[in-house]
């Protein structure tokens, strides 16, 4: 973690900067709380709605700031839990969903038949409300969207698609353009794809060694019996052109939303210089770019985070607090 670049825009995102630097360079262990953090993985407050979500927050405190958080391509709502349980020390409510066709609503027989496919529509407008509910429950307190991956892509068309709901996005590792690269196990899943189109394919052998720049990491998010490895090359081509719909929402973003992007080097998923390159086109007034030198894919959605990357999300978050 003390290999960074941050760039930015706007005096208070030059500011941040400074911090994060700091940071990084000074940060120790963080003490207990003498608060606790309560994990609910039956979203009592969104039960009426009958859609799985999940929530972190501390007990007896009104949050400062609230994250929806939006899993990336094969994951689930849960696979937040790490990052849920530590911004939630920091009094910052997380709150996450399952995309239709990914966690409970394929694994656990949420919802119905055609719930376990696909469906980025319904997703968005899942999260849309979800948001408003939010709104309703904690009037004062500004709400953010973070997404990782296909995730990331996800909160672009919510930050373009519903930005009066949003106090700003941070975008994780989003889908710009693919890190090209060959694997003999294409030539399968080619042949398979012209043959049966809705048939599963595993895309095991693609992930294992880049879903992360830590193997074991990698290892734990492929073998959770929650997540999506095994996919049909029609919900593949899906989610490519819904990431292609997310990047160019990008475009209808408010030029004054605020938006952080967190950036993995080493990601060999999705191509950082792209990424890199969306970044330095947006013309957002209070952007700010955090490049992790040695850091890969997955960023947020593992059982360890680097710690400098929760305060690099605690102080972004606290510099746009209204």
């Amino acid at each position: 973690m003390r290999q960074l670049v941050v760039a930015c825009r706007s005096f208070s995102a030059r500011l941040l900067s400074l911090f994060v630097a700091a940071f990084l360079l000074f940060a120790s262990s963080q003490a207990g709380f003498a608060q606790q953090v309560v994990e609910d993985f039956d979203s009592t407050l969104f039960q009426d709605m009958h859609l799985p979500v999940y929530t972190w927050m501390l007990t007896n405190s009104s949050p400062k700031a609230i994250v929806v958080a939006l899993h990336g391509g094969c994951l689930h709502g849960r696979a937040f839990r790490t990052l849920g349980q530590t911004m939630a020390e920091k009094n910052v409510m997380v709150v996450s969903l399952d995309m239709r066709g990914y966690g409970k609503w394929v694994h656990e027989g949420f919802g119905t038949a055609e719930d376990k496919r696909f469906n980025y529509a319904k997703s968005e407008a899942d999260t849309i409300a979800v948001i408003q509910r939010l709104h309703e429950y904690f009037p004062n307190v500004p709400v953010f969207v973070l997404g990782e991956s296909l995730g990331a892509n996800m909160a672009e068309k919510l930050l373009a698609d519903a930005p009066d709901l949003v106090a700003g996005g941070v975008l994780v590792n989003p889908y710009v353009k693919p890190h090209l690269f060959f694997h003999p196990y294409m030539f399968v899943t080619f042949a398979r794809g012209l043959t049966s189109p809705h048939g599963g394919l595993s895309i095991t052998p693609y992930l294992k060694p880049r879903l992360s720049d830590d193997r074991k990491q990698a290892l734990a998010q492929i073998n959770d019996p929650l997540s999506r490895n095994n996919q049909s090359i029609v919900d593949l081509f899906q989610s490519l052109f819904f990431n292609m719909r997310g990047r160019k929402s990008v475009a209808s973003i408010p030029s004054d939303e605020p938006v952080l992007f967190v950036v993995g080097k080493k990601d060999r998923l999705c191509n950082p210089k792209s990424t890199i390159k969306q970044y330095g086109n947006m013309s957002n007034s209070d952007k700010t770019l955090v490049l992790l030198e040695k850091k890969g894919h997955l960023l947020v959605e593992t059982s360890e985070i680097e710690p400098g990357i929760i305060e690099v999300l605690d102080f972004w978050l606290d510099a746009h607090l209204k």
